[in-house]
């Protein structure tokens, strides 16, 4: 089950999965159109991902135009 995964939102412990006794990858993170999921259900890392995007734009414009 190699391109199989899950990704519990807030898990209390470690969780384990399984499909007929194959384990299931659990992830910390996803991209799910175009936005960074993560485990913590907490949006920080997208938020700082974005902004860096967002300056690298208006610095590559900003030397760009001057």
């Amino acid at each position: 089950m190699e391109k199989t995964a899950i990704m519990a939102i807030e898990p209390r412990n470690h969780l384990t999965f399984t499909y007929k006794r194959e384990p299931i990858h659990v992830m910390q993170s996803f991209k799910y159109i175009g936005i960074n999921v993560q485990s913590t259900n907490r949006w920080h890392g997208f938020y700082e991902s974005r902004l860096q995007m967002d300056w690298n734009s208006y610095y590559m414009l900003e030397n760009q135009y001057n």
